[in-house]
């Protein structure tokens, strides 16, 4: 009897590894494409300003041509 239940013990330990193993690979994903958003969002922020900072040179330029 004793024996069963440490099987079932076991059983049930793996079960719920299983489930945590899958939990934080589920957060990991998650945070990794929360990263990737960041990130994207911090490189379309530096376009805009690099646009504006060339337009602002290129205006600033003409006034002397």
């Amino acid at each position: 009897m004793r024996q069963i239940l440490n099987q079932i013990g076991i059983v049930i330990a793996t079960f719920i590894d299983e489930i945590s193993f899958q939990q934080t690979k589920n957060y990991r994903q998650k945070f990794t494409h929360f990263q990737m958003e960041s990130e994207l969002v911090i490189l379309k922020f530096k376009k805009q300003f690099l646009q504006k900072k060339n337009l602002m040179i290129n205006n600033f330029a003409n006034k002397f041509k």
